[in-house]
């Protein structure tokens, strides 16, 4: 069951993995890939030069279902083939430091394959009740292509943008549209209600961005071209009247 987790976290996260991970037989591991496909954990995308997995909607429900084992599971790649071994209850780090510890010395750790499996979700709903959408998450960038942009637009990112399209993804396109008779109904108060104002249900058709998407590394080089033309449209913008 671990080994499948992990497996499935790796996919979705985009690490590369081979029987050397986890320290199992090359045919076992292969075995064990062909049954997560039979039983519809993961699908096979095919490649012009080589093929890659992706995580379906029945692996998804896996990884949310075992959510427990993001809290166990090692930071230390030389311990996760003990890990997913590890056929008891609650499985214990080598050397885990104490909960304050963590909260005190740790930075953040963020689960982007949660991210995904949102986007998904949200996606499968959604043409469920008859709408369209499109979802693409593509490979993550490299240090270097980060500081070619930072290069070319002249100042540095921002840590948590830089963090995202460097672990997780350089670009994440999410689109969706429901029909008129079929909207996506926000109806859990807890969530959406709006301080000082009494909660009502509300309908949205559609959502997520079109064109640009939810990011683009690419695309701040044009977006910063833009932003000067703006800036610059406004500083002279002051003494014009139109006639």
């Amino acid at each position: 069951m671990r080994l499948l987790f992990s497996v499935l976290r790796k996919i979705l996260e985009r690490e590369s993995f081979s029987h050397k991970t986890y320290n199992i037989d090359e045919s076992e591991f292969r075995d064990f890939l062909n049954m997560a496909i039979k039983k519809d954990y993961i699908s096979v995308l095919k490649g012009r030069i080589e093929n890659t997995y992706a995580v379906t909607v029945k692996g998804l429900e896996f990884l949310k279902s075992n959510m427990r084992f993001n809290r166990e599971i090692p930071n230390d790649s030389k311990e996760l083939p003990q890990w997913v071994r590890f056929e008891g209850e609650v499985y214990t780090t080598k050397n885990k430091k104490s909960e304050m510890e963590q909260n005190r010395c740790e930075p953040e750790t963020i689960e982007y394959f949660h991210w995904s499996e949102i986007l998904h979700s949200t996606l499968k709903s959604i043409k469920n009740k008859g709408g369209i959408g499109n979802l693409f998450i593509d490979q993550p960038a490299s240090e270097n292509d980060v500081l070619q942009i930072e290069s070319t637009i002249g100042f540095e990112l921002p840590q948590s943008f830089k963090k995202v399209v460097i672990d997780y993804s350089n670009q994440c396109d999410f689109y969706w549209n429901t029909q008129e008779n079929s909207t996506c109904v926000l109806d859990d108060p807890n969530i959406y209600s709006t301080q000082g104002e009494p909660y009502t249900n509300r309908n949205i058709l559609n959502g997520g961005l079109f064109d640009l998407g939810l990011w683009n590394l690419d695309k701040l080089i044009q977006l910063n071209a833009i932003r000067l033309d703006h800036d610059y449209l406004d500083g002279m913008g002051g003494g014009i009247t139109l006639e």
